[in-house]
């Protein structure tokens, strides 16, 4: 994981980390297989994911995120924000996901990630 740089204009609730890690995606729906595919950023309310499926704004997706730094995976229920072309990759999207089911357990992991003394920090 990296840190935002400072300076960076950024309209989130929350800070992001730029990740690498994987993450599986399956339609809530159940139409279509599972994807592997990656994390671009990462932040305790959502993601930025790299994917090779449009999906449409309001999609919900059942995701599986690998959190390597912490060693565990966790499993969320996200809305597809947006979804936009990858300029250098034919065929691939970034999309942007906001997270509607998670464990308060799994969004701690998250936010342990954000904020390295998170439980100081009062929700």
């Amino acid at each position: 994981f990296q840190k935002r740089r400072e300076g960076s204009k950024d309209r989130r609730r929350s800070p992001r980390l730029f990740s690498r890690d994987l993450i599986n995606i399956t339609r809530a729906d159940g139409i279509g297989a599972w994807r592997l595919s990656n994390i671009s950023d990462l932040s305790e309310h959502g993601l930025r994911l790299i994917c090779h499926e449009k999906f449409s704004p309001g999609t919900m997706l059942s995701l599986l995120l690998n959190l390597a730094e912490k060693n565990k995976t966790i499993s969320v229920a996200a809305k597809i924000a947006w979804i936009r072309d990858m300029k250098d990759r034919k065929g691939a999207f970034f999309a942007g996901a906001e997270f509607v089911d998670i464990k308060a357990q799994d969004r701690e992991s998250l936010r342990e990630l954000m904020h390295p003394h998170a439980g100081q920090l009062k929700t």
